[in-house]
């Protein structure tokens, strides 16, 4: 499953203003995140050969910090998606809601920055699991199919 938000934030949001939007997905595994910054969001100073990024953002699950990995970070760009993934981050029980926190130091203008994530719903990850249990494979078996399909072996 996947699903896309999208936030304008203000200008002038400091980090200690931050702005904090609730996402609710599924219970489930979180399989990619994507986080769009448009051309603008940053720029790049010659004189000092410094990025600067103005959108700034951070995801979480309650205290969990899930993109960066660091809680005192935050993920900027311009013109880029940046991709978090593959990664199998677990929430299958418990409130499946995530927290974006937004902040914009750019004084002059808004910034609209966008969210997408990629997703094992609790019922797919079951699925598959009983799919996988009616098999009865073995380890040999298993590690056949998967030089079949990584290596190409017979």
């Amino acid at each position: 499953m996947y699903d896309q938000w999208e936030y304008q934030i203000p200008k002038a949001t400091s980090e200690e203003n931050l702005i904090e939007i609730p996402i609710k997905i599924s219970l489930g595994i979180i399989t990619d995140i994507y986080i769009g910054f448009p051309r603008g969001c940053g720029y790049y100073d010659e004189a000092t050969d410094t990025t600067y990024h103005l959108a700034r953002t951070r995801l979480f699950w309650h205290s969990s910090i899930i993109v960066p990995r660091s809680p005192k970070s935050f993920i900027g760009a311009d013109d880029y998606v940046v991709h978090a993934g593959p990664m199998k981050y677990r929430i299958l029980k418990g409130e499946p809601e995530l927290t974006w926190q937004l902040w914009n130091l750019d004084e002059g203008k808004s910034h609209k920055l966008w969210l997408g994530v990629n997703w094992m719903t609790k019922e797919e990850v079951e699925a598959d699991i009983l799919a996988l249990e009616s098999l009865n494979l073995t380890m040999k078996d298993m590690a056949k199919i998967l030089r079949a399909t990584f290596l190409g072996e017979e």
